[in-house]
């Protein structure tokens, strides 16, 4: 199903935002390095089965295509600023739950061995879901929040 690609900035208006963040005793570095690593991220964030990196892999514009537990999902980078910035639009997705969906990940350096990490999604979900996702919203900002405290763990 294609999904209606959205810039940048669209996720600071999108419909439904769910916000993660944690401090972390980890480098700046270390974070990016872990978040670019695309092939790490099912060992910090839940329901992520398998990234494979589209050509390019980097940049925006770059793309990659998550295998998420139950559908499929294909991103294009909208943002990409080392050791600073990481963000993506869905452009398409193998069932339907989204119009748009935008994710961001900011790494702010707080000293050489700190760094503070917030994630955010942006949502236009289909109305089905956008109800249980709204009743849901806490519990997924919990969870986000706990890929957070292991991607910490894995990158120091």
């Amino acid at each position: 199903m294609t999904v209606t690609r959205r810039p940048a900035d669209w996720i600071d208006h999108a419909p439904l935002q769910i916000v993660a963040a944690r401090l972390l005793a980890v480098p700046a570095d270390a974070v990016w390095d872990r978040i670019v690593d695309h092939a790490t991220w099912p060992e910090w964030f839940t329901g992520v089965r398998r990234i494979t990196p589209g050509s390019p892999a980097e940049g925006v514009g770059g793309t990659r295509r998550v295998e998420l537990t139950g559908v499929t999902i294909d991103e294009e980078f909208t943002e990409w600023e080392p050791r600073r910035r990481f963000a993506f639009t869905v452009v398409a997705t193998s069932r339907p739950f989204v119009r748009s969906l935008n994710e961001r990940v900011d790494i702010e350096e707080i000293d050489e061995s700190s760094s503070r990490v917030t994630y955010t999604q942006g949502w236009d979900p289909l109305p089905a879901v956008g109800v249980g996702l709204r009743l849901l919203r806490r519990p997924v900002t919990r969870r986000v929040g706990r890929a957070l405290e292991r991607l910490g763990a894995l990158a120091g």
